[in-house]
């Protein structure tokens, strides 16, 4: 289950209940519901969603080029390891570690928006 406290509109979050299982993003949520952008304005309770793990396929889908084994950047700036699960910031070949255990696909989008004002949005 993922806390209401981790989420902003826009986060991506599976949703698992009834037989279905889609990753959906999060349209309004409270402490107890969530609604998402499939289909449904029906608020569905926060218990039946979880966190996405952050993969090489969801980097890829956000833009990011790997560049190095299990090593993502994003315009060459932000530096995402899926090894050890930190997030980088590298300004003129100088690596500046920021955070540990980004494990999910919503807490990237959260510290991406923290650092930019921006959504981390898919890129075609």
């Amino acid at each position: 289950m993922i806390r209401s406290e981790e989420l902003r509109r826009w986060n991506w979050v599976n949703g698992n209940k009834d037989g279905w299982s889609k990753n959906v993003q999060v349209y309004r949520f409270d402490d107890e519901h969530i609604q998402h952008t499939d289909k449904s304005n029906n608020p569905v309770e926060l218990k039946y969603f979880s966190p996405i793990p952050l993969t090489e396929e969801w980097l890829l889908k956000f833009g990011f080029k790997n560049y190095e084994r299990l090593r993502f950047s994003l315009g060459g700036t932000l530096i995402v390891d899926l090894e050890d699960f930190t997030v980088g910031i590298n300004e003129c070949d100088v690596f500046w570690f920021l955070s540990n255990d980004i494990m999910y696909v919503h807490q990237l989008q959260n510290l991406y928006f923290a650092l930019t004002g921006e959504e981390l949005v898919f890129k075609q």
